[in-house]
């Protein structure tokens, strides 16, 4: 389901509802503002999530701990300073993670330790300095 380019700035829990098997989900340049598991645990087989360029300053702890099948997300664009990385911590088949043009200042050491991260897009942030231990994950 791609509902990129359109003006969706929020989704509520029953927006996805019905959706259980859906595997991909396109929600970039659609002015979005947040993601909580209320409304990503109607698709909790999703497998790809785009919200790139959206409006998004912080994923809750909760938002994605219903996506345990999640392989791929792309957060590129937004006003994210952090992102809650306990919100990673059910994500054990997360493969690329893409936080690339954000505002990113920190990446804390457990960052990925569930996570069998391949691609890991950091590019474009506020970093001056990525603890070793959070990338022994990152293959």
């Amino acid at each position: 389901l791609n509902l990129s380019l359109n003006s969706i700035q929020s989704l509520n829990e029953f927006s996805l509802s019905g959706l259980i098997a859906l595997k991909r989900l396109g929600l970039s340049d659609t002015g979005l503002s947040n993601l909580d598991s209320s409304i990503l645990g109607k698709v909790a087989r999703l497998e790809y999530l785009q919200a790139a360029n959206n409006n998004l300053s912080f994923v809750p702890e909760d938002g994605l701990k219903e996506l345990s099948s999640i392989q791929s997300l792309d957060l590129s664009g937004n006003s994210l300073t952090e992102v809650n990385f306990t919100a990673l911590q059910s994500s054990f088949n997360l493969t690329t993670l893409n936080l690339t043009g954000n505002a990113i200042n920190n990446v804390n050491d457990s960052a990925f330790v569930n996570t069998t991260l391949h691609s890991l897009y950091l590019s474009l942030n506020l970093l001056s300095d990525v603890p070793s231990a959070a990338l022994e994950k990152v293959n």
